[in-house]
């Protein structure tokens, strides 16, 4: 965990109306004596990028959906994304050569139930978080900036200490990874999983979006078989969540898990590019059936 007070801070936005939310950021990161830097438009070379990040400890990237020019600058969104991807591959470059640097990415939305209830992702925000190197944060404005300023303070090691006093030894775990709007059908196959077993780790849905990270990270690096499960339609949440397993040996997983699976509709298999990276499609009929669910689970539990 990094202290960002008195650090120096990149900060870049990929588009106009982000640039509020940089403005509000920059207000709240010098009340910790941060050095901000930034770099005006129109926009500069490739060596002034490198120059700018090579003086940071931290660099922020505030990204958005939209579609949308700099000012009266003649740039699109594809051209907006190359300019976001050079200062990324940039700070990449440099995270590589230095641990103590650190990539944050800040995806804004207005508020929580916007994030727990969104069912698209952006292409462009799917593909950036597939990078290991960056942080990427999909939070309002306050969790992002209580973000910044707890992430100094919460010990990296507080949720391993409350799991280790429920671990039992021999027993297999599975992390059940579900959306808040599908907590009712989830309890039914925690319950199951259970009975059946396994021991269960279950999302934590609060506005601490800190503990909640850390918390879903701690349980990817620990639990031996991934489940994803949607009863809709949300696509786009299943390839994040996917995402984020495919990431889970840069949390420091000393080995990998013994099954991957994502629990969802027939209909939506052809959907998931990401499928073919190690994880088996378990069709979700209904909220009452378990005969697919039982044969993963055998499988698994022979591995």
């Amino acid at each position: 965990m990094f202290n960002i007070a008195g650090k120096s801070v990149f900060i870049a936005e990929t588009s106009e109306n982000m640039r509020s939310y940089k403005q509000n950021i920059i207000k709240e990161l010098q009340h910790l004596g941060c050095n901000i830097k930034l770099l005006s438009y129109p926009h500069p070379n490739i060596d002034a990028y490198q120059k700018t990040i090579n003086s940071c400890d931290v660099a922020i990237h505030i990204l958005s959906d939209d579609d949308k020019i700099f000012g009266n600058d003649e740039i699109g969104f594809e051209e907006k994304q190359i300019e976001y991807s050079i200062q990324h591959l940039l700070s990449k470059k440099l995270a590589s050569s230095n641990s103590n640097f650190e990539i944050i990415g800040w995806h804004p939305k207005i508020n929580t139930k916007a994030i727990y209830e969104e069912e698209k992702v952006s292409i462009h925000i799917q593909n950036i978080q597939q990078h290991d190197e960056l942080e990427l944060l999909r939070t309002t404005f306050e969790e992002f900036k209580n973000y910044l300023f707890k992430k100094n303070n919460l010990k990296s090691h507080e949720f391993d200490e409350v799991e280790k006093s429920n671990d039992s030894k021999g027993v297999l775990s599975i992390y059940f990874i579900y959306d808040l709007k599908d907590i009712e059908s989830a309890e039914k196959y925690t319950s199951y999983f259970k009975n059946y077993g396994f021991k269960v780790y279950n999302p934590m849905f609060t506005t601490d979006i800190l503990k909640v990270r850390q918390q879903h990270n701690n349980y990817l690096k620990k639990c031996d078989i991934t489940i994803i499960f949607s009863s809709g339609t949300n696509v786009n949440w299943v390839n994040m969540k996917i995402m984020d397993v495919l990431k889970s040996p840069g949390l420091g997983r000393k080995n990998t898990t013994l099954e991957n699976a994502v629990f969802m509709l027939s209909e939506m298999q052809n959907k998931i590019p990401l499928l073919n990276r190690g994880f088996e499609f378990i069709e979700y009929k209904n909220n009452t059936s378990t005969d697919l669910i039982e044969q993963f689970l055998k499988k698994a539990s022979k591995n």
